[in-house]
């Protein structure tokens, strides 16, 4: 029994595509690098903490992780002009967002 071969390993599954670019997404810098900073920390956490509790790859969020972290700064950017008593809903990263949204359906 010790000599038995060891089971094949099944071939890696093919990886996702990475998001598309669509033709509505912002070209203007909207949002500051602190906020990048911290989407890019909350987006990796989440998914190398969460993904594997449901028996789920870390890459299969993190191919979209261009705009995982371009949602999530946005929405950091948007609290810390809120936090300082700025408007949020007139602030330029509000408007890209929209606009990147809209441009997904």
């Amino acid at each position: 029994m010790a000599d038995e071969p060891a089971p094949p390993v099944p071939p890696a599954a093919p990886r996702r595509a990475p998001w598309q670019p669509s033709p509505t997404d912002p070209t203007e810098p909207t949002i500051s690098a602190r906020a990048l900073a911290k989407a890019r920390g909350t987006v990796e956490d989440f998914a190398r903490s969460y993904m594997p509790l449901l028996g789920l790859p870390v890459d299969d969020v993190l191919c979209f992780a261009d705009s995982l972290y371009f949602v999530a700064g946005s929405l950091y950017e948007l609290d810390e002009l809120n936090e300082r008593g700025g408007d949020p809903s007139q602030a330029p990263a509000a408007a890209a967002l929209r606009q990147f949204l809209a441009g997904r359906g």
